[in-house]
């Protein structure tokens, strides 16, 4: 049975009742990227490393071109994909990013608009087949109490994370936790950041089941 690890936070905004409510977040262990999915499948003896790198290549390009087209595309048994637009961003005569309004239609045009992401909606059976799996849900946080994490700045993070490794050969996300005073989803959140492609500030390493970081 899989374990689905939640933390608990408070809601920025207060109830009608000006009370404080709570919402609940997974608790992420990491995001598994192309190439540990390309291992696990090859382990486990479902598809072969190259079937799997043409089909997402394909997959990636048919669903631009497909949304860029203005249509949905659906796979069955999955979902829908499908663009998400919006108004192009602006800064004020200071360069400081500005809220984007229009209060007359006549005034947007096509160099207002730009692409803003993709949107997805599972099917169904996606969704009943991934609910009707059996679960045990753990609260990380521990009953009663309400999960929450310092803010960084990027420049903030590298500096903290520089000078802790400056002094030690590595770090690891519950050494990170510890070290910034971060939640274990924030940490994780960061450390994805961090040794993103192609400028990556960490390098990962695994050994046993612990991912190791050192900088890059």
């Amino acid at each position: 049975m899989a374990t689905v690890r939640f933390s608990v936070h408070r809601n920025p905004k207060k109830d009608e009742a000006e009370k404080d409510t709570y919402q609940v977040r997974q608790e992420c262990v990491y995001t598994v990227n192309t190439r540990q999915l390309e291992d696990h499948l090859k382990l486990h003896a479902i598809v072969r490393r190259e079937v799997m790198e043409t089909a997402l290549t394909v997959l990636r390009d048919e669903i631009i071109e497909h949304v860029l087209d203005n249509k949905r595309l659906h796979l069955d048994g999955i979902g829908t994909f499908y663009l998400k637009i919006g108004f192009r961003d602006r800064t004020d005569e200071n360069g400081e990013p500005m809220e984007v309004t229009f209060d007359d239609p006549a005034d947007i045009t096509g160099n207002d608009v730009c692409v803003k992401g993709i949107g997805f909606t599972p099917d169904a059976d996606f969704l009943r087949d991934l609910s009707d799996k059996p679960a045990h849900f753990e609260n990380v946080t521990g009953r009663g109490r309400v999960g929450h994490s310092v803010d960084y700045t990027r420049e903030d993070i590298e500096a903290r994370l520089r000078e802790y490794l400056s002094a030690n050969d590595h770090i690891t996300c519950r050494d990170m936790q510890k070290e910034l005073g971060l939640t274990e989803y924030i940490s994780r959140k960061w450390l994805s950041s961090l040794t993103a492609l192609p400028s990556p500030f960490l390098k990962e390493s695994k050994v046993g089941q612990v991912y190791l970081y050192r900088l890059a």
